[in-house]
């Protein structure tokens, strides 16, 4: 059997719930653990402006 690469498993990840992202998929086993940590949320991503200053990005 070929692994599928973490890549794929990541994207997959991303049509969970947060709650089982969080919880239980890092109990599947370690690569599971280990993909479902490396993911950040697309919202940490958006850049908040304050007074036309860009504080994070």
């Amino acid at each position: 059997m070929i692994p599928l690469p973490d890549e794929l498993i990541s994207l997959a990840f991303t049509h969970l719930p947060p709650r089982a992202l969080f919880t239980y998929v890092p109990l599947v086993c370690r690569r599971w653990y280990r993909v479902s940590r490396g993911l950040t949320h697309p919202y940490e991503r958006i850049p908040v402006h304050l007074e036309g200053i860009v504080v994070r990005e």
